[in-house]
């Protein structure tokens, strides 16, 4: 999978604008409104688990009781909030990518990853996690935007996002799973963590969505293959 080749198109062409800047333009601000969600989420979270600290042996009186289980209507609500919007990002991020790696083909590119891959590895189980990132990491890297800031960018995005999903479903499970309130407490600190990263993650996900859909990708030379 990593052998794969971005050839250049047989007919110079001087300059390829993938049509995805209305696209680009609505998937970032949508990224932006997800990451107040986050952010926002992550302080419900973090006043959840500090709920707990004060509590000793266990003792949980009736008003403890009424705050905590206030908050942790609050937290679950945020998170269904930031859920949905998350769903909404995912869906726009599927459609940009296949469209500007079918743009890429369409304008003389090839490689062996066809575009239907650039959705079908989305819903991959554990291969969602990398070949779209594959995908992702070809365009910022080997096409040449002009900015090396894009691959850190992506990488700063990609994977904070991929380990802030993975530890929020260990935060969910915990919490709906719980046992004792140090169960609810672990629960409540993973999601915080969780949302952390993803909210760390989304901050450079959303300059690289905007920077590269600011960027035209120049003539590739006959030569130019990966490296």
């Amino acid at each position: 999978m990593s052998d794969y080749v971005f050839q250049p198109p047989m007919n110079p062409i001087t300059e390829v604008k993938p049509s995805t800047s209305g696209l680009g333009k609505a998937l970032w601000i949508m990224m932006i409104i997800t990451s107040v969600s986050y952010l926002i989420t992550l302080f419900v979270y973090l006043a959840y688990a500090a709920l707990f600290v004060d509590l000793t042996q266990g003792y949980l009186s009736t008003s403890d009781s009424n705050e905590i289980d206030s908050a942790y209507n609050a937290a679950k609500g945020w998170d269904a909030i930031s859920s949905l919007l998350s769903v909404a990002v995912f869906v726009l991020l599927i459609i940009f990518l296949y469209r500007f790696v079918r743009k890429l083909v369409a304008a003389g590119y090839s490689t062996p990853m066809s575009p239907g891959l650039a959705i079908g590895g989305w819903f991959i189980p554990v291969a969602q996690s990398i070949i779209p990132y594959i995908f992702f990491r070809r365009i910022a890297r080997e096409l040449k935007f002009g900015n090396a800031k894009l691959q850190v960018f992506l990488n700063l995005w990609w994977w904070p996002w991929v380990l802030g999903a993975i530890l929020l479903l260990v935060g969910r499970n915990q919490t709906n799973n719980s046992e004792s309130l140090d169960d609810l407490q672990r629960g409540a600190l993973f999601c915080s963590a969780a949302y952390a990263l993803l909210l760390f993650g989304f901050i450079f996900g959303i300059l690289f969505v905007a920077k590269s859909n600011k960027i035209s990708i120049q003539q590739y030379r006959a030569q130019s293959s990966l490296s």
